[in-house]
């Protein structure tokens, strides 16, 4: 199983470096070493989800979010994820704000706003 630190980082930079044109975000979110790191990615997340610390999880949500990427089983397992972390952790709600914004960004560009107001509803209720 691939590094998840790796992965979280590969998404942040491929996204940081990526064309902010629409096309070439299209390029990139085609590209199969892509999308075999998207689905690494989830594949981790679904089989050892206590390896992703805080910090790859806002990798991986700011370069999905970045690049504009709607892929909901993703954000699906992320989601899962932070609000395990919320109610196992209550300390981490502080820190959760800055990891929340890119995927309530991507949640507005899909116009999924009864997941983002849900979501909200669990950090801080």
């Amino acid at each position: 199983m691939p590094n998840t630190g790796n992965m979280a980082t590969a998404m942040h930079r491929i996204a940081s470096t990526g064309s902010q044109e629409a096309a070439g975000r299209e390029e990139v979110i085609s590209d199969l070493r892509f999308q075999q790191l998207v689905v690494s990615v989830e594949y981790n997340l679904k089989q050892a989800p206590e390896t992703f610390g805080e910090q790859h999880l806002a990798n991986v949500v700011w370069g999905a979010a970045k690049l504009r990427l709607q892929r909901e089983p993703l954000f699906n397992l992320v989601q899962r994820e932070v609000s395990l972390a919320v109610s196992i952790r209550c300390a981490w709600r502080t820190g959760l704000v800055w990891l929340w914004l890119p995927v309530l960004q991507v949640l507005l560009l899909m116009r999924d706003m009864r997941r983002g107001v849900g979501l909200l509803r669990e950090l801080f209720y």
